[in-house]
């Protein structure tokens, strides 16, 4: 029987398809979010944060539901993935969802952080993740998360000192 974070991934490659991150299969930016999880989530709800982290694009840009999730992964995993999900609201409404779940609010850093660290040498890119990053960090700052947040902090102050150069 396959572990919860095997259905995850084995589901989120599925549906993602043929998309694109950048150059690369969108399955690399999964790996990318849930390598950041396994390394350095150390909250005992790790497994579910992984899980979570292969699917939590799922339904933004994919044709999977949030039935779908639920009736795979339960309603905990599904509410989550749905708190992650883009629906072009004002960002401000955006992160408050995200805040009010825990599982999406760790997975959001770790998926912030790998954006802003792929997106050095983009503009567009660079222009949003700087732009955004104050309102971002004032709604999903807790101290339980601090070192993270320095993570986050240094990519920022990276990005601010060499977006605009060519990858």
């Amino acid at each position: 029987m396959k572990t919860l974070i095997e259905r995850a991934e084995e589901y989120a490659v599925k549906m993602h398809g043929d998309q694109r991150y950048g150059e690369h299969p969108y399955k690399h930016h999964l790996q990318e979010v849930t390598g950041s999880l396994c390394v350095y989530d150390k909250s005992d709800y790790k497994v579910e944060h992984v899980a979570v982290g292969w699917l939590h694009d799922v339904l933004e840009d994919t044709e999977a539901t949030d039935d779908d999730l639920v009736e795979l992964f339960g309603n905990s995993i599904s509410d989550a993935v749905e708190a992650l999900t883009f629906k072009f609201e004002p960002f401000h409404e955006y992160l408050a969802k995200i805040r009010g779940n825990r599982t999406a609010t760790v997975v959001k850093m770790h998926d912030r952080l790998v954006n802003m660290t792929n997106s050095i040498g983009h503009a567009r890119l660079t222009m949003k993740y700087v732009s955004q990053y104050g309102e971002f960090k004032a709604a999903l700052y807790c101290e339980q998360y601090n070192p993270m947040w320095e993570r986050l902090d240094k990519a920022y102050t990276n990005l601010i000192k060499n977006g605009d150069e060519d990858v």
